[in-house]
C-alpha cells in the first residue's frame, strides 16, 4: 500500500516514475532478528527491554509496535484456542441433536392436536417426571463417554496437547482428570521450549526429563479415564435398571398415554441435553470474549540516537580500500593471466621483431579487406605490408610464410587479407594452402579442392592444373588438395621448391599458409623457402608459453627471417572472435558458428 504524504500535492507527483522493490519476507525478517536486542529490565522482573538498530527511525518504531502487537495477538490466540475448540466440539454435538429434536417436537405437537389428554394423564405425568431425570443422567454419561473417546484419541494420535478441550468445558468436574490435562499442557509447553533452545536435538537433559514426565502423565491420564469409564458404567447400569422398572409401569398404561410418554420422554431428553450444550457453548464464548493478553506494552517505543555511520572512520576506510583494492585486483589479474595482451607482453618474452597489429574483425567473412577496403582492419594490413619492406626491401618476387602456434590465432585470415592488400596495389599474388592435412582456405573464396598442392607434389597434376583464379583480382590460389597419407614427406621432396620457382616466374608475391607449429612441424620444413616469416599471435588467446616455444626455434636458427604480428586487437584490450563462417578441423568453434584458424 502506498500512502501519499499529506504535505505533497497530487500535481507535483503526477506522471512521476516510482521504483518499487519487492524483498523476500524471510530475508527481511532475518535482518530484523539480527538487529533486534532483547534483555531483562531487571533479572526476574518479567519485563523485557526491546531495542532495534536501523537507518529509518520511523520504520524501526513501527517494527517494534508491530512486534509487540503480534506477540499480544499470538498470546490471545493461544488463550482463545481452548474456547474455540470447545465451541467446535459442542457445535458438532448440537448438529447431531437438533435434527432429532425437531422431529420429536413435531410429533409431540401432532399428538397434542389429535388427542385431548386433559385430566386423563396424571399417572403418565407422574411416571414421566420420575423417568426424565434418570434419562438426563444417562444421556450425560453418554456425553462424557464421547469426551473420553475424544481425549484418548487426542492423547494417542495428536501432538499439540495445548489444543485439547478441558474437562470443565463440557461439564466434567473431576479434579484429578482436570489436573492431569493441565499438567499435560504445561509439560508439553516446557518441552517445546527446551527443544527450541537445543535446536531440535533430543539430547538436552531438560528435554529428556520433560519427555519422560510427559509419558508418565499420558499413562496416568489413560488410567484415570479407564477408571472413570468403569465408574460411569456402574452408574449407567443402575440408571438403566431404574429406567427399565419405570418402563414396565409405563407399559401398563393405556396405549394413548404410553405413546404420549414415549414422545414426551424422547423430546425431554434431547431438549435437556440441547439446553445443557447451549449453556456450555455460551460459557466458552464468554470465556473467549473476556480473555486478554498477558503481553502488555509498559512504555511505547521511542527513538534513540545515531550510532552509525562514523563518518571520519568511513572516509579513511573508503580511501584505503579505493586505492588498495584496484591495485590488488590489477596485480592479481596480471599474475594469473597467462595470455598475450599487448605488444609489451611479446617484447618481454622474445626479441623477435614486432611487425604490426591487426584490429578486430566484426564481419563473419574473412575477406574483410576486399569487402571493406577503407576499414581499420584493412589499414592495419596495409601497415604490415609497408613494414615488410624493412625486412625484404621493395623488391618483387618474394615468398612470405604465415604461421602460428595453434589453430585459432588467425593465420589463414592474415594470409588472405595480406594477399589482398598486395593484389590491390596491382601485384599478382599467389596463395599456397600448405595445410594439406586440413585444407579449408579454398572455402573462403568459394572454390573447389579436387586439385591442389598434394596432387602437384605427388606428380599427379601440373602447375597450371592446380592453380585456381579467385574472385579477388590479382589473387590466385593453390589449395591443399585431397588429403595425402604423407604430407611431411611430400614437402621434403624437391617438388615444392620446383613449385616455388615456377610460381615466381608468374607472380610478384607468394604467401604460404602453413599448419600450426604446435601440432605439426611442416612450417619448419617450409621456412627455408621463405624470404620472410610472419608469426601470428592473437590477443587474449595465445598463451605466453607458446610464444616461448617460437623464441626457442628462433634462437636455434630454425627461423632466421621472422617477425611477429598481434592479431584481433580490440578497443578494450580483451575479448576476441572473428566468426569467419567456416571451420578448421583442429580449430576452435566461434560463437557465430565458424572456426578460428
Amino acid at each position: 500500500m502506498i500512502i501519499k504524504d499529506s504535505l505533497t500535492s497530487i500535481a507535483s507527483i503526477k506522471n512521476t516514475a516510482l521504483q518499487l522493490t519487492f524483498l523476500n519476507p524471510w530475508s527481511v525478517a532475518g535482518g530484523y532478528i539480527g538487529n533486534l536486542g532483547v534483555r531483562w529490565a531487571e533479572e526476574g522482573a518479567g519485563v523485557l527491554n526491546l531495542t532495534v538498530n536501523g537507518a529509518n527511525r520511523a520504520k524501526e518504531l513501527d517494527f517494534l509496535r508491530g512486534l509487540v502487537a503480534a506477540y499480544q495477538a499470538y498470546d490471545l490466540g493461544k488463550k482463545n484456542q481452548a474456547a474455540e475448540r470447545t465451541v467446535e466440539f459442542i457445535k458438532m454435538q448440537l448438529k447431531n441433536i437438533s435434527d432429532s429434536l425437531s422431529i420429536y417436537e413435531n410429533q409431540l405437537e401432532q399428538f397434542s392436536v389429535a388427542n385431548s389428554m386433559e385430566g386423563a394423564h396424571a399417572e403418565a405425568e407422574r411416571l414421566l417426571n420420575r423417568i426424565s431425570p434418570l434419562d438426563d443422567q444417562l444421556t450425560l454419561l453418554r456425553l462424557m463417554s464421547r469426551y473420553y473417546d475424544y481425549l484418548v484419541h487426542h492423547i494417542k494420535e495428536e501432538e499439540n496437547y495445548d489444543l485439547v478441550i478441558l474437562p470443565s468445558s463440557v461439564g466434567l468436574e473431576d479434579a484429578v482428570l482436570t489436573g492431569l490435562v493441565n499438567q499435560l499442557i504445561d509439560v508439553q509447553f516446557d518441552l517445546k521450549l527446551y527443544l527450541e533452545r537445543s535446536q531440535g536435538r533430543g539430547d538436552n537433559p531438560l528435554a529428556v526429563t520433560a519427555m519422560q514426565k510427559l509419558k508418565q502423565i499420558k499413562a496416568s491420564l489413560l488410567e484415570s479415564i479407564s477408571t472413570m469409564r468403569k465408574t460411569d458404567k456402574i452408574k449407567g447400569d443402575h440408571l438403566r435398571d431404574e429406567i427399565a422398572r419405570l418402563e414396565r409401569e409405563i407399559d401398563l398404561l393405556p396405549p394413548a398415554q404410553r405413546k404420549f410418554v414415549s414422545i414426551k420422554r424422547n423430546y425431554s431428553i434431547l431438549e435437556n441435553i440441547y439446553i445443557y450444550m447451549m449453556q456450555k457453548m455460551a460459557e466458552a464464548s464468554i470465556t473467549k470474549a473476556s480473555n486478554i493478553s498477558d503481553v502488555i506494552e509498559v512504555n511505547p517505543p521511542m527513538g534513540g540516537y545515531m550510532i552509525s555511520p562514523k563518518v571520519s572512520r568511513n572516509y579513511i576506510l573508503a580511501s584505503v580500500i579505493g586505492i588498495a583494492l584496484p591495485i590488488l585486483i590489477f596485480i592479481l589479474l596480471e599474475l594469473l593471466n597467462n595470455k598475450i595482451q599487448s605488444r609489451e607482453d611479446i617484447e618481454k618474452i622474445t626479441s623477435i621483431p614486432f611487425i604490426g597489429g591487426i584490429g578486430h574483425n566484426p564481419l563473419k567473412d574473412s575477406l574483410v579487406v576486399s569487402q571493406k577496403p577503407r576499414s581499420a582492419v584493412a589499414e592495419s594490413f596495409r601497415a604490415i605490408r609497408s613494414n615488410l619492406s624493412y625486412f625484404t626491401g621493395n623488391e618483387l618476387k618474394k615468398v612470405f610464410l604465415v604461421g602460428s602456434s595453434v589453430s585459432g590465432e588467425g593465420k589463414t585470415f592474415t594470409t588472405i587479407n595480406l594477399a589482398t592488400v598486395f593484389a590491390m596495389s596491382g601485384r599478382r599474388t599467389l596463395i599456397v594452402g600448405a595445410d594439406m592435412r586440413k585444407p579449408k582456405i579454398f572455402s573462403d573464396f568459394g572454390l573447389e579442392n579436387h586439385l591442389g598442392l598434394s596432387g602437384y607434389l605427388s606428380g599427379l597434376n601440373t602447375f597450371a592444373e592446380v592453380v585456381q583464379q579467385t574472385s579477388v583480382q590479382n589473387i590466385d590460389l593453390i589449395s591443399g588438395g585431397p588429403v595425402p597419407p604423407n604430407p611431411s614427406e611430400l614437402l621434403l621432396s624437391g617438388n615444392f621448391e620446383t613449385l616455388i620457382k615456377e610460381a615466381l616466374r608468374i607472380y610478384d608475391y607468394i604467401i604460404v599458409d602453413t599448419p600450426p607449429l604446435a601440432i605439426v612441424t611442416d612450417a619448419f620444413l617450409l621456412a627455408k623457402y621463405a624470404d620472410h616469416t610472419i608469426f601470428i599471435v592473437r590477443q587474449n588467446f595465445t598463451r605466453k608459453g607458446l610464444l616461448k616455444d617460437i623464441k626457442e626455434a628462433y634462437g636455434g636458427g630454425r627461423f632466421n627471417k621472422i617477425s611477429i604480428a598481434l592479431n584481433d586487437i580490440s578497443r578494450s584490450g580483451y575479448g576476441y572472435g572473428y566468426g569467419y563462417g567456416y571451420g578448421y578441423g583442429y580449430g576452435r568453434k566461434s560463437d557465430e558458428g565458424g572456426y578460428y584458424s
